[in-house]
């Protein structure tokens, strides 16, 4: 498979990487003069926002979630590399010391067994502090998942750049992430979420806790800054004039 992509990119005039992560990645597995690629971020997802406002009940009732309950969301498909266990060792160390707290795992899981979560929730005894669905979430229900939440988290090993990540900005939602790939360039830590090592349940729950004992009001302005860089720097305006100047310099050749 290397071998044919490496054919594809050196038979391209140009290449675009959604983040430095990425660019260094293809450069170091396929070698394209450094003039040949560009960085350009992932656009943002705010197309995915409801024309109807809604509140954060409302859409926790349509999905049948407990309104008296505060929610971490992983959201997205489910693949071993994005750590759904580690999210669950690192719940399990604060699950008591926030009882008002659950953990929301909404998504298909691909190359993962549904089976295996579920026994591994059950063997971490939070069968009841767990709500799993492994479904495809349909497109009009994504909304409601995210304005639902009040924390969004991606305990991944290993990423390039998340479309999963730009839903939690497009619904001004903070973050724990970890360290990998693109989010170190894409998660401001300590303004709109936090950032932790990789593979690392307890500094991935000691990040859940500081969260989750910081006042609303730190948590709001923590969402607001996502929406922030989602109107920013990830906005397709800005994306659309960076490509189109790449087009513009390639055609001039």
């Amino acid at each position: 498979m290397n071998r044919e992509y490496g054919k594809l990119y050196a038979y391209s005039s140009h290449s675009i990487a959604h983040s430095e992560d990425s660019r260094v990645a293809l450069t170091n597995l396929f070698a394209p003069p450094p003039q040949k690629v560009s960085v350009i971020p992932h656009g943002n997802y705010v197309f995915a926002e409801s024309e109807t406002p809604r509140t954060k009940n409302t859409s926790r009732q349509h999905l049948k979630l407990n309104t008296d309950k505060r929610y971490l969301l992983a959201f997205g498909t489910i693949r071993p590399y994005k750590g759904t266990e580690d999210l669950l060792e690192a719940f399990a160390h604060i699950a008591q010391r926030f009882p008002d707290v659950d953990t929301l795992i909404a998504g298909k899981p691909i190359g993962q067994s549904p089976q295996e979560l579920i026994d591994h929730i059950n063997k971490l005894g939070l069968q009841d502090r767990v709500i799993f669905r492994p479904d495809y979430i349909a497109l009009e229900d994504i909304a409601h998942y995210f304005e639902a939440c009040d924390i969004a988290v991606y305990p991944y090993h290993a990423i390039y750049q998340s479309g999963a990540l730009q839903l939690a900005y497009a619904f001004a939602r903070p973050v724990v992430a970890t360290a990998v790939g693109a989010f170190p360039e894409t998660v401001d830590d300590g303004q709109n979420g936090i950032l932790v090592p990789t593979k690392d349940p307890e500094q991935f729950a000691q990040a859940l806790t500081k969260m989750l004992s910081a006042p609303q009001t730190q948590l709001d302005a923590m969402g607001k800054h996502s929406r922030h860089l989602a109107d920013t720097r990830y906005a397709w305006t800005s994306v659309a004039e960076k490509t189109t100047a790449i087009y513009k310099k390639l055609a001039a050749h």
